[in-house]
């Protein structure tokens, strides 16, 4: 079988977008239909089970972070100035935008008391400010994500220092998350343990691969690990228990990244307008 060597200038790929797009739409659907449901009116049944999903958009961003991530930096030089570059750019991606956001909601709590049907008096200004773990929620609840994908990018900042810290680092991650899940259902742990052994980041190391891999994968493996993506996904969702373990989602989800990534370097892949 002939090996498909992916192009180590190539760092933006048009159907990731799209994946990302859909998968922003996916978490924008399943949070309208909450609010509408709660606020307005109660939407058909049908219509609320496939928006209900959309929070597996999460769990797809998630993925796709990773492999952007490591994509981005694969060949990157391992030096103080990369490291700084790649802070720089992490910071500008997350703080300038998410700042606003966060100062003005932690305003509206606290001039507008009724804007909000839940309890918002209790938010950590540790985590709405700085994204660190804190027990009481961040003012912006849905910011969440983003303190993992904050705890992501302080880790993925070795890479920068050594190769084979880096990979150290993540493989002991990945095990003690595996041994969180094992072994923890009755232990306490800190803000900062429960953020950083949740199942969830397990994602952003599956994304990392997929980056990997794609790098020297069989050519012909693209339509296959397509067909196989949509397969994976669609036994899961049609297994209620797999909802309750999500970043089992991580591996459809992957599968179908590093086929779309093979497909679209065929240059066998072309995306409408509209995505």
């Amino acid at each position: 079988m002939e090996i498909y060597k992916i192009n180590s200038e190539i760092k933006k790929f048009d159907l990731i977008q799209a994946f990302r797009g859909l998968a922003a739409l996916g978490v924008v659907l399943h949070h309208a239909a909450l609010s509408t449901n709660g606020l307005v009116a109660k939407i058909p049944i049908w219509l609320s089970s496939i928006f209900e999903h959309g929070f597996l958009g999460v769990d797809f961003f998630f993925v796709l972070s990773g492999f952007i991530i490591m994509n981005s930096h694969f060949d990157d030089s391992k030096s103080i100035a990369a490291l700084k570059m790649y802070g720089i750019k992490r910071f500008v991606r997350i703080f300038p935008p998410y700042w606003p956001v966060s100062i003005a909601l932690i305003f509206a709590y606290f001039v507008l008391r009724g804007m909000s049907q839940g309890a918002r008096g209790d938010f950590s200004w540790l985590s709405s400010l700085l994204l660190l773990p804190d027990a009481p929620p961040p003012a912006l609840s849905v910011a969440w994500t983003l303190i993992h994908e904050f705890m992501f990018y302080v880790i993925f900042s070795l890479f920068f220092i050594s190769s084979r810290i880096f990979i150290a680092c993540v493989t002991g991650w990945s095990l003690a998350i595996f041994a969180a899940i094992m072994w923890a259902d009755d232990a306490q742990f800190s803000p900062l343990f429960v953020r950083l052994l949740s199942p969830i980041n397990l994602e952003f190391v599956m994304g990392m691969g997929v980056a990997y891999l794609a790098r020297n994968a069989y050519r012909r493996l693209a339509k296959p690990l397509l067909i196989s993506g949509i397969v994976v996904l669609s036994i899961l969702l049609a297994w209620p228990y797999a909802l309750e373990q999500r970043a089992l989602f991580g591996l459809p989800f992957s599968i179908l990244v590093l086929g779309g990534v093979l497909l679209e370097r065929q240059g066998k892949l072309a995306l409408s307008r509209p995505l």
